[in-house]
């Protein structure tokens, strides 16, 4: 909500531009770690950060804002994704 964006379209288009953690590169993956989603159900997520100008085509760029991407996949071991949070760096330096 604080990014004012419209849900599906803006949240797909950060998700299709994450790089896959691969046994030879890290990509964009950041470290894993336990959350709470909002019906308080704790899920081991995978958290992977990025840097990419929504207002440029999703490009990257290194001066890009530095977006946090959460989320895990769903207890049954269906394949849906929960998204847990997606938010700019709120630790600024």
């Amino acid at each position: 909500m604080k990014l004012k964006w419209e849900t599906g379209i803006h949240v797909k288009r950060l998700l299709l531009c994450l790089r896959p953690k691969t046994t030879s590169n890290k990509g964009d993956f950041f470290k894993s770690e336990w959350c709470t989603d909002g019906d308080m159900v704790v899920r081991d997520c995978d958290v992977y950060r990025i840097r990419v100008d929504e207002y440029d085509d999703w490009k990257r760029n290194p001066n890009a804002p530095l977006y946090y991407v959460k989320f895990a996949i769903e207890e049954s071991g269906q394949l849906c994704l929960v998204l847990i949070s997606c938010h700019l760096d709120r630790h600024k330096p």
